[in-house]
């Protein structure tokens, strides 16, 4: 079992370690692209405000240092606050590792403690590298950190879950709805990311290994909805009991 995250704009760089990166032959193409542009190339290829650019161009400028975070403390978007990492025992960590995927535009799929640095890049950007968009550069090369057949948990987003095959897995979507007015809609885009990340950290600590432990998953007043659901996709309603009594 695989659980996929997408990566986060918002960065904590306040765990630096004196640790250089690793990078594969796609990402170290990506980074000479970059190193390569000139301000007014960077700020139309990512598609920058001035402040942006500033910051990213910081960002390259410690490419070339002896320094790196662990992904799953670099990134520090909302489902990632939601991470308890000091809590996790040394099984609850080696699941985590094994289990838990980010997909980047930068490094491919990596695991949790992966070395990286700061950057900000994503499929909806029009770099090109090699003369191709950053979605046709990485077409197929996703697929490979993934075993055919094995059940995915998709906690991405759009933009980075379609980066995989999904016919190639048994591939289940987790969607969020609440119980509002007499009506079922679904979770505002904020309530949906921290309830991805609530939901990652829950599996990690209980270690899943099954679909039915997944759906014991409970927070905020979401829960599991067995009549909402489908065989590739589990829905938690927030009121589901409510929902049910009409």
């Amino acid at each position: 079992m695989k659980i996929i995250l997408s990566p986060a704009k918002e960065l904590d760089r306040s765990k630096a370690q004196a640790k250089d990166w690793q990078l594969s032959t796609k990402s170290q193409k990506i980074v000479d692209r970059l190193q390569n542009l000139n301000t007014n190339e960077l700020q139309a290829s990512l598609n920058l405000t001035d402040k942006q650019v500033s910051q990213v161009q910081d960002f390259i400028a410690d490419f070339d240092r002896e320094v790196s975070y662990p992904a799953i403390q670099l990134y520090h978007g909302l489902a990632f606050r939601q991470f308890l990492l000091d809590d996790l025992t040394p099984s609850q960590t080696d699941y985590l590792k094994d289990h838990v995927r980010i997909l980047s535009a930068l490094y491919g799929p990596i695991q949790p403690f992966t070395p990286i640095k700061a950057y900000r890049l994503d499929f909806t950007m029009p770099l090109r590298v090699e003369g191709q968009s950053l979605r046709q550069y990485w077409k197929g090369d996703f697929d490979q950190a993934f075993r055919a057949g094995e059940t995915v948990i998709n906690l991405a987003s759009q933009e980075y879950a379609s980066m995989l095959q999904r016919d190639r897995y048994q591939w289940i979507d987790i969607e969020f709805y609440r119980y509002q007015q007499g009506q079922v809609k679904k979770a505002p885009s904020a309530t949906a990311k921290k309830l991805r990340g609530l939901m990652a950290n829950a599996l990690v600590h209980d270690q899943v290994d099954s679909l039915e432990a997944v759906k014991h998953f409970e927070a905020e007043g979401f829960s599991y909805d067995a009549s909402s659901s489908k065989a590739d996709t589990l829905v938690f309603i927030q009121g589901a009991e409510e929902a049910d009594a009409l």
